[in-house]
C-alpha cells in the first residue's frame, strides 16, 4: 500500500491499545505498516501513545514486506514521554526505512528520531531545532524557525488555507504559509490597480500603509501612503509596458514597520483581449 499527501495537519491523535499482554506498537500521528508513506508540507505535533508504547509521532514498523517513510519540510513538535523512553519517530526493525528531509524538531521530551532494533534504517538531512511558533490552529507566527527553509525545487502552489506557496523567495516549512499581507495587482490602461488582504490575527496595530513603486529598468521608486482602513489603491498616469515592482508595508503609530506584503511585477497594458464565453445547451 502506499499513501501520499501534501499540507497536512496531523495534531493531538493518540494510539492506544486493549488490556491484554502484548500491549506494544507506537504511532499515534502515522503508524505505517508494510506501507510505504510520503508526506509533504506537513505539521505533526501533539500526538501521544501508550506509556508502553514507542514513537508518538511516526512510526515505521512491518510484518510481511519493508515499510517506508518519508516526510519532507514538515514540522514534528510538542510530543510527550513517559517512564518508557521513545522517540517521537522511529524505524523499528530490520526492511524498516524512515527518511527526513528539511524537518523542524521542538520539544519532543522523548527524542526526535531513532531506530528501535538493528538494521533498521534512519536518514535525517537538514534538520532544524527551534520554535515553530504555532498558533491553537497550527499556523506559523511571526519569528517562526520554519519561515522561508524550503528550496525552490520544492515549491508547491498553495498551502492548506490556499495562500500562495512560497510566499517570499522561499516556501516554509509546515502545512501553512506564513502569509501576512498578500498583494495582488491588476493591469489596466495606464493604471495597476493594488488590492491586497491583512491577515488581523498576524498584522496587528496599523496605522497607516505605504504603497512602494519602482520601476524595474531604473532606480526610479515612489512611496505613497494609504489609511489603515484601506485595501486597495489605483496608480495611475503609469507608462503602458513598464515593469513595475510593487510592495505593501504596514506601518504601526511611528511609522516602524510590522509586516510586508510579497512583491509583485505588474505592467500597465492598452491591449485586452475578451473572449466570447460559450455555454453548452442540455437536451
Amino acid at each position: 500500500m502506499q499513501v501520499s499527501g501534501t499540507n497536512l495537519v496531523l495534531a493531538h491523535n493518540r494510539a492506544e491499545a486493549g488490556s491484554g499482554k502484548n500491549r506494544w506498537g507506537g504511532g499515534g500521528g502515522i503508524f505505517a505498516q508494510d506501507a510505504e508513506v510520503i508526506i509533504n508540507y506537513a505539521t505533526i505535533v501533539s500526538n501521544s501513545v501508550l506509556s508502553t508504547m514507542v514513537a508518538p509521532a511516526v512510526i515505521a514498523l512491518h510484518n510481511f514486506t519493508e515499510s517506508r517513510v518519508r516526510i519532507s519540510n514538515s514540522i514534528i513538535a510538542f510530543h510527550p514521554t513517559s517512564a518508557y523512553p521513545r522517540a517521537a519517530v522511529i524505524s523499528q526493525k530490520e526492511g524498516d526505512v524512515v527518511i527526513l528531509e528539511n524537518v523542524v524538531f521542538w520539544e519532543n521530551a522523548g527524542g526526535n528520531a531513532s531506530t528501535w532494533f538493528s538494521g533498521a534504517v534512519l536518514t535525517v538531512t537538514n534538520q532544524i531545532e527551534g520554535d515553530p511558533k504555532l498558533s491553537t490552529d497550527f499556523h506559523l507566527q511571526k519569528g517562526s524557525v520554519a519561515i522561508d527553509q524550503v528550496s525552490p525545487s520544492s515549491y508547491y502552489v498553495t498551502d492548506i488555507d490556499g495562500e500562495p506557496r512560497p510566499f517570499g523567495e522561499k516556501s516554509d516549512i509546515g502545512a501553512d504559509e506564513y502569509v501576512p499581507i498578500y498583494l495582488s495587482v491588476t493591469p489596466l490602461d495606464g493604471a495597476l490597480f493594488l488590492r491586497w488582504n491583512t491577515n488581523t490575527a498576524l498584522v496587528k496595530g496599523v496605522s497607516h500603509y505605504q504603497i512602494h513603486i519602482c520601476e524595474k529598468s531604473t532606480s526610479n521608486c515612489t512611496t505613497l501612503t494609504a489609511d489603515s482602513s484601506a485595501s486597495s489603491y489605483l496608480l495611475s498616469n503609469l507608462t503602458n509596458y513598464q515593469r513595475y515592482l510593487l510592495r505593501v508595508d504596514a506601518l504601526d503609530a511611528n511609522s516602524r514597520l510590522i509586516e510586508s506584503s510579497n512583491t509583485v511585477e505588474a505592467f500597465p497594458t492598452d491591449r485586452f483581449v475578451f473572449l466570447p464565453l460559450i455555454a453548452r445547451g442540455v437536451r
